[in-house]
This record gives C-alpha cells, sequence and structure tokens, in this order.
C-alpha cells in the first residue's frame, strides 16, 4: 500500500478505476432489491386491506345511523340543476305573468320591456332633491 502511495505523483488522479462488473453488479442487485420492496409493500397493502383489526374501541350504535345534513346540502349534479335553474329563469323573463295580483304588478317579456323602454325613456323625478343641507353648511 505504501508503494502505491510512492508512486502516486502530487497532483495527478487516481491510476486504477473502479471495475466494471462490480458496479453493473450492484446496479442488478440495487434494482432487485427495489423490485422486491415494491411486492413487499403492495402485499402488506392487500393484508391490511382485507383483514380489520380486531381490538380498538366498539363499534358505535349510531355508527349505521345515517342522518341527512341540514340545508345547504352538496349538489350532486350541478350542472343539470344549473340548466334547469336557468330555463326557469329564461321561461320568467321571457313571459307575461302576474307579479302581485292584488295591486296590479304584471311582469312582461324582457325584450319588450327594453324596446318600450328605448321608446318612452326613463321616468324622470317631479320633485327637487332637499337643498337644505348646502344652505346650512356654509353658515
Amino acid at each position: 500500500m505504501q508503494e502505491r502511495a510512492e508512486k502516486q505523483e502530487p497532483g495527478k488522479y487516481e491510476p486504477t478505476d473502479a471495475s466494471e462488473g462490480s458496479v453493473v453488479r450492484f446496479g442488478i442487485g440495487l434494482a432487485v432489491v427495489i423490485v422486491l420492496c415494491l411486492f413487499a409493500m403492495r402485499w402488506v397493502m392487500l393484508y391490511l386491506g382485507d383483514h380489520k383489526p380486531v381490538y380498538g374501541p366498539p363499534v358505535s350504535a349510531m355508527a349505521s345511523y345515517r342522518e341527512i345534513p341540514a340545508a345547504p346540502r352538496l349538489e350532486i349534479t350541478e350542472t343539470r340543476d344549473f340548466q334547469e335553474f336557468r330555463a326557469t329563469e329564461d321561461a320568467t323573463l321571457n313571459s307575461y305573468g302576474w307579479v302581485d295580483r292584488t295591486h296590479g304588478v304584471v311582469r312582461i317579456p324582457i325584450d319588450r320591456a327594453m324596446s318600450l323602454l328605448a321608446a318612452r325613456g326613463l321616468p324622470a323625478r317631479t320633485t327637487a332633491a332637499p337643498s337644505g343641507r348646502s344652505e346650512t353648511r356654509g353658515k
């Protein structure tokens, strides 16, 4: 060993490399160990999934009782529900009907309301805004 150290000149690299065979054997061994670990983990997961532990607290009598949660509940078919909601909104916006029959309030289709508004214009205020505030501030 001292002979090798004496032959090596300072500042130079190691004259011998690792054996290719030993590197290949190590890589193959590592791959085999990884595959074996994967199979062992899969077996453990299957075993634990099939076998429930016997120990632990007893199952509650309420465990099988299923109570429906209070509103609002999660939507199961949100796309269909939204389409139905939009259909009822569109039907309301595009039809005539009573809003309040006792007071004589009706609804008209949105297109008709827009054309009437364009023809007649927006209603204007008939009374003047109170101006008492601006006069008292200056004094």
